[in-house]
Parts: C-alpha cells; sequence; structure tokens
C-alpha cells in the first residue's frame, strides 16, 4: 500500500513539480524513449547519423581540439560527417585532463575540449570517480539531465521497477552528495545502505535492514554486493524461503539486482540470484554519460542469460564502437576497445571516447525487437590485465574463474601485479581454520594456470582497501610500463 502510494506522488506530484520548477519535460522525454527502442535498427541508424553530423560541425567549429585535428587532417569543419567520422583520433582520458601547470594544481576542467560557445561560468563542472587513476574533470550540458533520467526509469522499467519504488544501494558515502542528489533519491525512495554494516560484514544488521525497508530493487557495486550475500547466507537469510510459507506476508524478495561500475562475474551473479531470489541486471555507464550507456536486454534476463552478456546500448544519446589497438571498427563479435560518442552534450563534446572498457558488439538484431545497438559480451576494464613475462596478456575474468577454487572459502580478494614476474594475491577468508595449507594450494593452482615462470604470492589480509570512489578494482596493476 505504501509503495503503491508512494509511485502514485512521485508520477503525479513530484514529476509534474520539478518540471515546472526546472521548465524541462522528463515525462515526455521517457515517452519517446519508450517509443524509441522499438525503431528498427535501420531507422535508429538514421536518427544516429544526424545527430552525429549535427555534433561534428559544431565541435569542429567551436572546440579547439577538434578544430586543430580536423585542420592536421586537411579537412574544414563540413567535410566531417558519418563517412568520414572514422578518421577522427581515438580520444583518451589524457586529453580531457588539464595540461600540468594550468591553475593552482593542474586540476579542473580543460578548456581545450570546451565549446567556445559554452557558457562556463553557468557550468558546474563534475569530475569522474578515478577508478583508472585518470580522473578528469568535465562539464556536462545541463538540459541533458532529462535525458539521464528518461534512460534510467526505462532501464528501471525493463527490471520490472516504477519510480517511486523503494531501492537500496551498495556504494560508499563519498559516492554521492549535494543537496539535490539527497532530495531526488528521498523522492525516489533511493535509500543509501550505511557502508559500516556491508564492511564490517554483519548479516543479520543487513538482513534487518532489508526486511525493515523491503526494497524492489537491491542496487551497488558487485564487490560490495558479493559481501551482502556472503554475509546474508552466513546469517541465513536466503533460508526464509525455504521454511515460510509460498504467499506469507512475511516472505520478501527484491524483484530485481542491478549492479553496475565494476565486473561481476558468473559465480558471484548466481550467488546474487540464490541469496537475494530476484533475476540480475548490468547497468553500463561512466561518469562523464550520467551512467545510463546501456542495461542487460530484459528478454535475456528472463531466460536467464548471464547479466554480462547482451546489453541494449541507449542509441538516443550514445554511439558506441568497438576497435582495435589503431582505433580501427572491429567486425561484430570480435573484441576490442569500447569507444564512445556522446551524441548530445555540446557543451563538452566526447567524440570516440575510449572509456577503457574491452567488449563486443553483436552482428544481428535482437531477437527481442528492441532496435538499440547490443553490447554482445563485455568483458572488463582494459587496464584489468596481467601482463606476463613473455608478453602474453591475461584479462581479468579468466583470473577470477580460476579463483573459483577458493572463493567459498574467501569473502573477498583482489590481484596485483607490482612487478613485471610478479602477481600477488590478497585474500580475505571467511573462517580462521584458512591457513598456509590453503594459501600454498592456491599458489600452485595459479603458477601452472599461468603456464611461465611467474612468481605467485598469496596474502591473508582482514580486508582489501577501496579507492577513493569506493570501488575496488579486481586487478591492480601497480608496475610501470
Amino acid at each position: 500500500m505504501v509503495s503503491r502510494i508512494r509511485r502514485a506522488v512521485f508520477r503525479n506530484v513530484a514529476y509534474p513539480l520539478a518540471e515546472v520548477v526546472s521548465g524541462r519535460s522528463f515525462v515526455k522525454t521517457r515517452r519517446w524513449l519508450e517509443t524509441f527502442q522499438w525503431a528498427d535498427p535501420a531507422s535508429m541508424r538514421d536518427y544516429q547519423e544526424r545527430l552525429l553530423r549535427d555534433l561534428l560541425v559544431h565541435a569542429c567549429a567551436t572546440v579547439p581540439y577538434y578544430r586543430r585535428t580536423v585542420d592536421a587532417l586537411g579537412l574544414t569543419p563540413g567535410d566531417v560527417n558519418p563517412e568520414t567520422f572514422y578518421r577522427l583520433p581515438i580520444v583518451s582520458r589524457s586529453e580531457f585532463q588539464r595540461p600540468a601547470g594550468m591553475g593552482a594544481d593542474g586540476g579542473g576542467v580543460n578548456e581545450d575540449m570546451v565549446s567556445s560557445l559554452a557558457a562556463t561560468r553557468t557550468l558546474k563542472a563534475n569530475r569522474t570517480s578515478g577508478t583508472t587513476a585518470q580522473p578528469i574533470w568535465f562539464y556536462r550540458d545541463p538540459s541533458l539531465e532529462d535525458w539521464g533520467n528518461a534512460a534510467a526509469a526505462l532501464f528501471g522499467a525493463w527490471a520490472g521497477l516504477e519510480m517511486g519504488d523503494p531501492r537500496i544501494s551498495f556504494m560508499l558515502h563519498s559516492d554521492f552528495a549535494g543537496f539535490r542528489k539527497r532530495l531526488w533519491d528521498w523522492l525516489g525512495a533511493v535509500r543509501h545502505a550505511p557502508t559500516d554494516l556491508v564492511l564490517a560484514r554483519d548479516g543479520r544488521a543487513i538482513a534487518t535492514l532489508l526486511d525493515r525497508t523491503r526494497p524492489a530493487a537491491i542496487t551497488g557495486y558487485p564487490s560490495l554486493l558479493r559481501l551482502v550475500a556472503l554475509a546474508l547466507r552466513e546469517a541465513g537469510w536466503e533460508e526464509r524461503g525455504r521454511t515460510v510459507p509460498t504467499g506469507s506476508r512475511d516472505l520478501w524478495r527484491p524483484r530485481a539486482v542491478i549492479y553496475h561500475s565494476e565486473t561481476m562475474d558468473r559465480e558471484t551473479q548466481d550467488l546474487a540470484r540464490e541469496v537475494f531470489g530476484a533475476p540480475v541486471h548490468s547497468r553500463y555507464g561512466a561518469m562523464e554519460f550520467s551512467s545510463m550507456v546501456a542495461q542487460t536486454c530484459p528478454a535475456k534476463v528472463a531466460a536467464g542469460a548471464p547479466a554480462d552478456e547482451d546489453l541494449h546500448v541507449d542509441a538516443a544519446c550514445f554511439l558506441v564502437e568497438v576497435v582495435d589497438d589503431r582505433g580501427r571498427p572491429l567486425p561484430p563479435g570480435d573484441e576490442g576497445r569500447v569507444v564512445i560518442t556522446d551524441l548530445r552534450n555540446r557543451m563538452m563534446p566526447f567524440i570516440r571516447y575510449d572509456i577503457g572498457d574491452t567488449g563486443a558488439l553483436a552482428a544481428e538484431p535482437c531477437a527481442c525487437g528492441r532496435g538499440w545497438p547490443l553490447l554482445r559480451r563485455l568483458a572488463g576494464r582494459g587496464s584489468e590485465f596481467l601482463l606476463l613475462p613473455s608478453g602474453r596478456r591475461i584479462p581479468s575474468l579468466p583470473l577470477m574463474r580460476k579463483m573459483r577454487v577458493q572463493t567459498a572459502l574467501l569473502w573477498e580478494y583482489q590481484f596485483s601485479q607490482p612487478e613485471r614476474d610478479l602477481l600477488t594475491i590478497s585474500v580475505v577468508p571467511r573462517a580462521k581454520s584458512y591457513g598456509q595449507a590453503e594459501a600454498l594450494h592456491l599458489q600452485d593452482e595459479f603458477q601452472a594456470f599461468l603456464g611461465e615462470p611467474m612468481r605467485v604470492e598469496v596474502r591473508v589480509v582482514d580486508s582489501i582497501p577501496r579507492e577513493p570512489s569506493g570501488k575496488r578494482p579486481i586487478l591492480k596493476v601497480l608496475r610501470e610500463g
């Protein structure tokens, strides 16, 4: 009853009032997105090309960086169009970082990447979380907030949620701040779980929090969701489904688990489904893009497919490419670097931007009927590669799969490569019985798995430090080069 009232208030009062105050039209944008997702692929591509053409002319005429780039290619702004688009170089985070010597500490927005038409005095600078050790400051057109909120609402609907449904988020407090954000979360019944409960792995306290708030969705970082699920399992929370009669009002389950910002391996996806009793969805994005680039196809989720496959890209706002090391587009199905163009942010255009992830695009339209492109596979951060002495690279996912030999014994773990010939594995045991024998067994397993002379050290620790963003990379490459 409370949830129905909250949804009605949010839909009939909060949204209309917010639109009157802001002069925007979020509801109209959401309705348009709901229709556009079903556009046929040809119509969708035509629409994207129109947006791209306008963006390229604007960027090449008003952004210093792109003006110089076009000049170096021997083109004029009018020559840059969807056909010549692929001649533009891939842009990395380093281009968006403010050059050293500009400002007191070299921080802030790199004005070289900002449109001369942007009224920067009225814009609020945003900062990425710095997960890749390369945080950047950027501007985002305030009018795009409607598109981000509309995409969030649509992605929520894919997971069976309505705006106003209660949700609980497992991140860290440093990730959300500001009165406006807190107000919007309060209106939308989004609650942020206390950090201490999660890091202390207090299953009973977490269970009490969930039973009291009864969220329709559980969201957050995979590393924290894993801790939550394991803590709940040890507290016996999931056993209710076996002891409480079906249909009982005392038995509550969320409708969806939505993870973001980190890679979630298949074992953790299975753990989340088992403990929470809900389907798992992957939401993909970045702060530069309002964190709403793509989400797992709902039809695939309903069929029980892995959440890290078949993510529909919001084609109304983003053009996603998968390219090789030289920036050339790869055929569908081939894995490479994920490159994103924000088709709508004209204040500070992100064009062919290397987001730092690896993945592959699908060759055929999705059988669900949506015309939006599919990220067939999302393999995680491109920086998460173990470099062996021979020069061979191993991505983090095979390392995570190999850890299955002991993950049942662990709260969490992290790989790091401080030296070219050294792999360290930090592990947080779930029981005090974990000792030297288990550590040596894991060390031997990985040395055999790597297949070449490389030292492997297993370190038993009480906890694994998190980045300032609250995230916990699965592989930290600390070496230079």
